[in-house]
This record gives C-alpha cells, sequence and structure tokens, in this order.
C-alpha cells in the first residue's frame, strides 16, 4: 500500500482523481485556517470561557455583559469551525486516494471535529448550566441543541450508543457514520507519501493533528462508560420533550450537506453562483477605480471565519487602462506623484508612472498588468487565503451577492490608498485575524488599513477605528482586535442613514441573488443596508 502512494506522488502532478489538485491545495489551506482557528479558539476557550463556566455552576451567578459576549463570540467561532471541519470530512470522505492528501484532509477534519468537542464535552459534564447557555444560543442565530448533538456524537464514537440506546438518538447525530480510529489507521498507510511530498502546509497539519490525536486518546476513556452513556440517554429524553430541535436539526443537516465545497466548478474560483457573468459585467459598468466592494456566496465555507452576512471586502481597480485613465488626467494627482518622483530620484511625471518605476510597486504593477490563468485581466485587489493578490470579475465577482460603496475622497486620496494596497501586494493571509499586526492582512484589514487616514502625511481617507470600546467599526473579538466585513456596511448605513456623522462612502450597486430563480437582481441602497441584519448561515436565509 506504501508502495502505491508512492507510485502516486510522482504520477499524478496535476489532477487527481475526480478533483483537480488546485482544489486539494484550496482546501489544504481551508484545513489549515479552520486549524489554526481552532488554536486560537481552544486558547480562549482555556484563558477566558472555562473559569466563567465554573462561576456558572451557581444557579445564582449573575453573568455580566462581557461574559456573556465572550461566551457568543467563544461558541459562535467554535460552531463555525465545526461546520468548516464536517464540510471537509464530507467532501472528501469517499474521494479516490491517489492523492495522499486526501486521507491527511479527511483524518485531520475528523481529528478537528473530535479532540476539542471531546475536551468540551468532559469539562461540562456535570454543568448544567452552561450545557443550556450552550444549546440555547439563539441569540447568536446557532439553532437550539447543537451543544446536544456534538455531546451526542463524540459518545457514539466510542460506543456506538450501544444498539438499544442508537435508536433513540441518532436523528440528533450529524455525522453518526465515522470512526476516528479507522481513519488514523488508513492515514498511516498515507504518511509516508505525505512526508516525501510534505509542503510547508502540510507538514503543519501533521504536526498539530498528532498533537490532538495523542490528546484525544488519553481522554477517551471518559467516554466508554456505559453509565454516562444511560445518563446522556436520559438527557436526550428530556431535551426532546423541552425543546423544538429536529426542524432545526435538518436545517443544519442540509447546511452541512450543501456546504460550497460541493459545488466545484473548475472553470469559475467560486463554482455555481447565482451571480453569472453578463450580471458581473454589467455590475462593473456601475464601478469606478478605488471603489470598496463586499462580496458573498452562500454555503461557502471562508463564511465561517468572520461574523455577519458579508464575509469578504476588496478594492476595484478597473484594468490598466481604466486605471491609467481615471489618474492621468487629474492635476492634483500628477502634482504629488511628480514631486515625488523627483525626491526619489524617478524618471516619471504622474502616479501611474511612479507605480510603474519604484522600486518597491515595479514588480506589483507588473503583476497588475498581467492576466489571470485563465486570461481574464485583473481588476481588483484582495486578500483571501492565497495571500494579497490581484484578481478577475471571474475569479471574484462570480458570487450570490455583490455590493459596492464609493470613498467620497480626493483622486488624489484615492491615489495614496491604493498605493498603500499596492505596498501591501504579496503578504500573507493573516489566519491570526489580527488587525494590530500589518505584516499578515485579512480582507477587511487591506480595505481598512489602505484607505486609513495618516495625519501626519496629509492624507486624508476613511476612518473605521472610531472607538474601539464602542465597537465601531475596529472592535475586539475574542480578545483580538479585528473588522468584521459586516462592519462597513454598518458605517455607511450609520452615516447616511442615522447621520451620526458625515458620510465618507456612497452607495453605488447592490447585486441580489436570488436562489428560487437561480439568479441575481439589481436591488436598492435599502436592501443593501437591511443586509448587515440578515444571518449568516446561509439556511437561515429565506
Amino acid at each position: 500500500m506504501k508502495s502505491f502512494w508512492l507510485l502516486s506522488l510522482f504520477i499524478c502532478t496535476q489532477v487527481f482523481g475526480s478533483i483537480d489538485a488546485r482544489f486539494i491545495d484550496r482546501d489544504e489551506k481551508l484545513l489549515l485556517e479552520s486549524i489554526s482557528g481552532l488554536e486560537r479558539t481552544m486558547s480562549y476557550y482555556y484563558s477566558e470561557i472555562k473559569a466563567t463556566a465554573q462561576k456558572v455552576k451557581d444557579k445564582n451567578y449573575i453573568l455580566s455583559v462581557s461574559e456573556s459576549r465572550n461566551i457568543d463570540e467563544f461558541w459562535e467561532r467554535f460552531v463555525d469551525l465545526r461546520i468548516s471541519f464536517h464540510a471537509l470530512y464530507n467532501t472528501y470522505k469517499n474521494t479516490p486516494q491517489q492523492d495522499p492528501r486526501v486521507d491527511l484532509i479527511r483524518y485531520a477534519a475528523l481529528v478537528g471535529l473530535t479532540y476539542p468537542a471531546a475536551t468540551i464535552v468532559k469539562d461540562m459534564w456535570e454543568n448544567e448550566r452552561m450545557r443550556q447557555i450552550l444549546d440555547g444560543a439563539a441569540s447568536i442565530q446557532i439553532p437550539h441543541g447543537f451543544y446536544m448533538s456534538m455531546q451526542n456524537e463524540i459518545f457514539y464514537l466510542q460506543n456506538k450508543l450501544r444498539k438499544r440506546v442508537e435508536a433513540d438518538m441518532d436523528f440528533m447525530l450529524l455525522v453518526p457514520g465515522y470512526d476516528l480510529d479507522q481513519e488514523a489507521g488508513q492515514f498511516e498507510y498515507a504518511r509516508s507519501a505525505i512526508m516525501l511530498y510534505r509542503n510547508k502546509i502540510s507538514g503543519q497539519i501533521v504536526n498539530t493533528i498528532d498533537l490532538y490525536y495523542s490528546r484525544y486518546k488519553k481522554i477517551r476513556p471518559f467516554y466508554q462508560s456505559f453509565e454516562r452513556t444511560m445518563v446522556l440517554k436520559y438527557r436526550n429524553t428530556a431535551y426532546k420533550f423541552k425543546n423544538l430541535f429536529y426542524q432545526n436539526f435538518l436545517k443544519i443537516s442540509t447546511w452541512i450537506g450543501d456546504t460550497k465545497i460541493h459545488r466545484i466548478d473548475p472553470d469559475y474560483y467560486n463554482g455555481s453562483t447565482l451571480i453569472k457573468i453578463a450580471d458581473a459585467k454589467r455590475f462593473q459598468k456601475k464601478l469606478q477605480t478605488g471603489d470598496i466592494l463586499t462580496s458573498r456566496s452562500n454555503w461557502f465555507l471562508s463564511n465561517a471565519f468572520l461574523p455577519g452576512f458579508w464575509p469578504h471586502s476588496f478594492i476595484y481597480l478597473g484594468n490598466s487602462e481604466e486605471f491609467s485613465d481615471f489618474f492621468n488626467n487629474d492635476i492634483e494627482t500628477n502634482e504629488f506623484f511628480s514631486t515625488l518622483c523627483v525626491e526619489k530620484n524617478i524618471q516619471c511625471s504622474n502616479f501611474v508612472g511612479f507605480l510603474k518605476k519604484y522600486d518597491k510597486t515595479q514588480k506589483t504593477w507588473n503583476n497588475f498588468l498581467q492576466k489571470d490563468e485563465h486570461g481574464y485581466e485583473n481588476v481588483l485587489i484582495e486578500s483571501t487565503s492565497e495571500g494579497v493578490h490581484f484578481s478577475s470579475i471571474h475569479h471574484t465577482f462570480l458570487n450570490d451577492y455583490l455590493g459596492a460603496l464609493r470613498p467620497k475622497i480626493s483622486k488624489l486620496n484615492l491615489a495614496r490608498a491604493i498605493y498603500d494596497s499596492f505596498m501591501n501586494f504579496g503578504k500573507e493571509y493573516d489566519f491570526y485575524l489580527d488587525w494590530s499586526t500589518d505584516d499578515r492582512l485579512v480582507c477587511s484589514e487591506l480595505v481598512s488599513k489602505s484607505f486609513q487616514s495618516d495625519p501626519r502625511i496629509g492624507k486624508l481617507g476613511i476612518d473605521f477605528n472610531y472607538s474601539i470600546s464602542q465597537g465601531m467599526y475596529v472592535e475586539q473579538i475574542m480578545g483580538r482586535i479585528a473588522i468584521p466585513v459586516i462592519n462597513i456596511v454598518q458605517k455607511a448605513y450609520d452615516e447616511n442613514v442615522l447621520n451620526i456623522r458625515p458620510s465618507q462612502m456612497d452607495f453605488v450597486a447592490f447585486l441580489k441573488g436570488v436562489r428560487e430563480t437561480n439568479s441575481a437582481v439589481f436591488a436598492n441602497e435599502e436592501e443593501y443596508y437591511q443586509s448587515k441584519d440578515w444571518p449568516k448561515w446561509s439556511f437561515k436565509q429565506k
């Protein structure tokens, strides 16, 4: 078997079985992103949530606002990660095994599902009130009973819940069929090939998952108790009488089963979407260089990593000709960069010339001029798991929802914002989601930091960091400073509808997907602002 893996390693260099190597590369990155998020989330659990859980054992203890918010933030993040691991496992559980990374993704996804859940369930076994808090987290749009189903899953993994118990409980199991120990054994066959093939990402995954699995085996005996299994049966029976769980559970199952990772289309990055290329082109005609865009594809794994309906943001540039025409006729911009050309001893006289000739942006400009792998023009800059890069409308406009806002600043300040975005080109994606650092960037960091005002050098931009303590619009999430994309929309609403301060962005357009007709329609500004309150999870949408 090992020789088969080693042979297949050399034969299958581009396409493996029924899944293109590009998608395996992408999903391996998604897996690493999930594991990195899990490490941060569990660290937060140990530092904050576990201590709070001890307090709420006292039924008379009243949670503070901050403690309640911390629990909600932790649980929402943890549920998101479980959905991500479930989707990755379901995608690869029946995939032909020509690429050893298929075994790695499947096995690592199961460890990600099992070890942290087993840890939390064990910690909360005697904490009835905390279990109730997590099971009733409707305020953050998590269906009732999610904790109960997770608890069942962990016990089922070890016991198969004894045949007489299983019949009463299997309807509350999200993934009742997996066997972690069996997957661990299969992974050992692929390990040698992975170690030979090993890249930086797979190496990080293997090291972390090996550690998690060894820890899991130490707590496994807790779940092999028949007495605890019978207690769980009683809890399930009591829960069914107290809660209307089943319909929500069906929605959860549909949500997991229809996750975007299954809707792969090799021609487009986002797979099958409600916005088609003709819609995207009509939308593009409404844009101008420097516009800030928000996007969303339903059932897509990356939705799990940021709160709110809108998970992604980016900056529209236009193609190189549109970009040049936009700036070259602006006197103020030409004068500023002409002076900068002299200061840097560069032979140029305008903004575009500066980008072409300046040694810190020359390579970036040349990348902007290149077409993507399908031959499409680059027209925007964004940060995804691939890092900060340029993209075409085929890569990024084909979503289910697409919105655009226009900064109300001069062309000179737009040019300075875009220059700052170019200076961030090539930086890695910030899997730590930490706005306070600049060496790695998430999508909303790229947007907010590119447009950030800097009075020291006279740059006037768009300000998102009004007050961290008030949550506008850079906020603290599980102890880290971040700016969710949804807060970009919230800022536009606050300024254009509530008029709480002078507006810094105008509404441009909103392309809204309609699932019933498998199409998209242009919607108005009011609906765009309403989207800030729409649920982040696709199965919750109308």
